[in-house]
């Protein structure tokens, strides 16, 4: 994705794409002009990504102030070495479904570290301790609920 706003951006997007001929085309002068004519702005814009990769088209419209993005599959998003130097993925122990990478935050706090450490919880998993310490259900009356089948 490429998002150009203003006629700044459409400049240096030329520049960047070697077609600074597209400047004075009198098809993409303006904004109005350039979504009138997007199919053919498109099809000038495709030629010169064609020839890249989306992360090169990316970086060097980035390098250069354009607004731009791609689309990652997850074996991209596995390989982002962004997401590898931040730790985003964290590879854990589920009882059910084995080892698994768990998806991190997308932020991390500069004074609060953040570790995955352990699987979500199984269903239920947190019953007694959530019953009995923080709603104040004794334990005999918890067992007797969980006999009874009103706790699972």
């Amino acid at each position: 994705m490429i998002s150009v706003f203003n006629d700044d951006e459409w400049r240096t997007l030329c520049k960047v794409m070697g077609r600074e001929d597209l400047v004075s085309d009198s098809r993409f002068k303006t904004i109005p002009a350039r979504k009138q004519n997007e199919q053919a702005l498109d099809s000038e814009i495709e030629k010169w990504t064609s020839k890249l990769t989306a992360e090169e088209v990316f970086k060097k419209l980035q390098d250069k102030g354009v607004k731009a993005g791609f689309v990652e599959n997850m074996d991209d998003m596995f390989k982002d070495p962004q997401l590898k130097h931040r730790g985003f993925w964290a590879a854990v122990d589920h009882p059910e479904i084995g080892r698994y990478h768990a998806e991190g935050p997308p932020f991390l706090f500069s004074k609060t570290p953040f570790k995955i450490d352990r699987p979500a919880p199984m269903l239920g998993e947190h019953n007694e301790t959530v019953f009995q310490k923080f709603v104040g259900i004794p334990k005999d009356e918890y067992d007797r609920l969980v006999k009874e089948g009103v706790i699972a």
